[in-house]
């Protein structure tokens, strides 16, 4: 579930359609969380899809630390990857705003933390973009991510946090725990997927597709 106060936007017929901030989303604020209504999909269940489902899973949805297909109920399947994003997140838990993000500005993730199925080509446009987008990115990400995210837990406890409320119990639980320091906070690495668990998703065309695929501003993954 995506915060409240953002909204989607299209960018361009070209580029496709982003999330934006509608109001001011403070540093440290939960800015998505899975809840009861976010679609968890098994890869058998994938496997048993019509062609054209399978499709709308391959380009929106993610694959969490088990393997499974998240798909978002809301706008929240429209987050695009930035490789200097403006959330990070808690562990395999939720994501959380490392910046102040202004009423205007788009609400971004990092693509390398979503175990990603094949390499992204990203024309994210930053200076500090990293052309090819891998889900082995994960590793190397992961030191800057943990010390930004320990830095943020103490702006979590001080900012209101609208999300909590709705997340599955089992997240909500871990989050206080966490604010509360009885729980360590967790890695980013809780995210990484064996490849076992990653079972191949049957493409509409019903083979694995080939090439790279495009990570652009306000599209999900397009086929090269």
């Amino acid at each position: 579930m995506m915060h409240s106060d953002t909204e989607l936007r299209l960018i361009s017929e070209e580029i496709g359609y982003g999330i934006f901030a509608s109001r001011l989303i403070p540093k440290g604020t939960i800015t998505w969380a899975l809840d009861a209504l976010d679609l968890v999909l098994s890869p058998e269940a994938v496997a048993e899809l019509m062609p054209l489902q399978t499709k709308f899973i391959e380009r929106y949805a993610y694959i969490d630390d088990n393997g499974r297909y998240i798909l978002c109920w809301d706008i929240g399947k429209y987050c695009n990857h930035s490789c200097h994003p403006t959330t990070v997140p808690l562990g395999a838990i939720c994501d959380v705003a490392v910046c102040d993000i202004h009423c205007g500005e788009e609400i971004t993730c990092d693509y390398g933390t979503l175990n990603i199925r094949k390499d992204l080509l990203c024309r994210c446009q930053r200076k500090d973009c990293r052309k090819i987008v891998r889900s082995s990115d994960l590793i190397s990400l992961a030191g800057e991510i943990d010390r930004n995210v320990a830095e943020l837990v103490p702006l979590m406890r001080t900012v209101s946090q609208p999300l909590l409320k709705f997340m599955v119990p089992l997240h909500r639980s871990r989050v206080e725990s966490i604010l509360a320091g009885r729980t360590p906070i967790p890695s980013c690495m809780e995210n990484e997927c064996s490849s076992e668990s990653m079972s191949p998703c049957r493409c509409a065309g019903g083979e694995e597709p080939g090439g790279l695929w495009m990570a652009m501003p306000g599209q999900r993954q397009e086929r090269r």
